[in-house]
């Protein structure tokens, strides 16, 4: 058999865990760094391509531009007095000399290598492309070494 707690016993036990809880709590916010000032994020701007023409630019993923022709490298340059405008505004307005080329995850994540026809069409191109997933621009990592199938010999007999 055991003692029931009297009603002094429990309010003196919360208000001992109470105090423990909050000398814990503050010994924790004063011994540790602020995070916010450690682990600052990198900018937008050094996180992206800018595409530029014609007094609008429009901001898209690093490595989401797939073909950069010599003739339109002036247009990964952000020019004074540009006005920022999305993505789908841009490329409606810029669909001449702009391309999308529509990538899978697979692509994007470097598991798998591009088409070898999308390849080629990048070849000839002279039109900027680039990559979209699903209709946004999407980063294309470049592709990861591809690991030998292990075969195990068969047994013998």
């Amino acid at each position: 058999m055991r003692d029931v707690a009297r009603h002094e016993d429990i309010v003196a036990r919360q208000q001992q865990d109470r105090e423990k809880a909050s000398t814990k709590a503050v010994a924790a916010t004063e011994s540790t760094v602020d995070p916010s000032k450690t682990n600052k994020p990198p900018s937008l701007m050094s996180r992206s391509e800018i595409l530029c023409f014609e007094g609008i630019a429009a901001l898209v993923p690093k490595r989401a531009v797939i073909n950069k022709p010599k003739a339109l490298e002036d247009r990964l340059v952000l020019s004074e007095g540009a006005r920022l405008v999305s993505w789908e505004e841009f490329y409606q307005a810029n669909r001449g000399w702009l391309k999308t080329m529509e990538v899978t995850r697979k692509h994007a994540e470097g598991s798998e290598p591009l088409p070898e026809e999308a390849a080629k069409t990048l070849q000839g191109s002279a039109a900027m492309v680039v990559a979209v997933y699903h209709g946004a621009p999407i980063s294309v990592l470049p592709l990861k070494p591809q690991e030998p199938v292990k075969t195990e010999p068969p047994p013998a007999k």
